[in-house]
Order: C-alpha cells, then structure tokens, then sequence
C-alpha cells in the first residue's frame, strides 16, 4: 500500500501519540491538531487520506463540527474519518455515524483494532 496521510485530532497530545504509535508500523506520514479548528485547518491544508477525529474538545468547533464540515466540502469528500473519543453512548454513536463518520471507536480503544480499521478503510 502507497504511504497514507493520516490527520490525528485530539486536544491531549498523549493521545495523539498512542494513535501515531499504534499505526506507526504501517509506514503513514502523520499530521497532527490539538483542536477542532486547527483540525480543520489542516484538513483544508494538507488533505489527508484518513482523519482520526476526538469528538470533545475545547475550543470554538469540537470534532463533530469539524466532520460535518469535512462531509459539507467537495474536495474533502474522499477522506476517511474514525472517531476515537470517550463518548460511548449508543445515542453518540448513532450522532458520529449519522454526521459521516466512516467508523466509531471508544476510548480506551484496541490499538489492534485500530490498526485493522485504519488498514481496511485505507484500502476502500
């Protein structure tokens, strides 16, 4: 498989680390925002392959704003998007699912599990 972009979205930068180390043996290049707004900055910018996307942040926009977003904008429509957040409650999930989310995983999440949801909708 060609090198991916993935965008790693997260306002704890310990859990962007996790998420980087977890598909690091997958040779990506990776990119990285502390908040919604800088997420969707450089969505606009870099154009990545796969987002994975923290549902609750700080800030003016939180992660289901920035995917809204990301669904509403043509040139971004390619893009794969898994929410990794703390949010576990079926009516969040159906929220994620329902804004465009590709996937939908909770922290604590598998890091194998990651890597096999990443790999699979990278393949798509």
């Amino acid at each position: 498989m060609p090198l991916k972009k993935i965008l790693i979205v997260d306002d704890r930068a310990e859990m962007r680390k996790l998420v980087e180390a977890s598909l690091r043996s997958e040779n990506h290049f990776f990119i990285y925002a502390a908040s919604g707004l800088e997420g969707w900055k450089k969505l606009q910018e870099e154009r990545p392959d796969l987002v994975v996307l923290d549902i609750m942040m700080p800030g003016v926009i939180d992660g289901l704003t920035v995917l809204r977003r990301l669904r509403a904008a043509p040139d971004l429509k390619d893009c794969k998007v898994v929410l990794l957040t703390g949010k576990g409650q079926q009516e969040d999930l159906v929220k994620g699912l329902s804004a465009g989310a590709d996937a939908y995983m909770v922290k604590p999440f598998s890091p194998r599990e990651l890597v096999a949801l990443v790999t699979t909708l990278l393949a798509e």
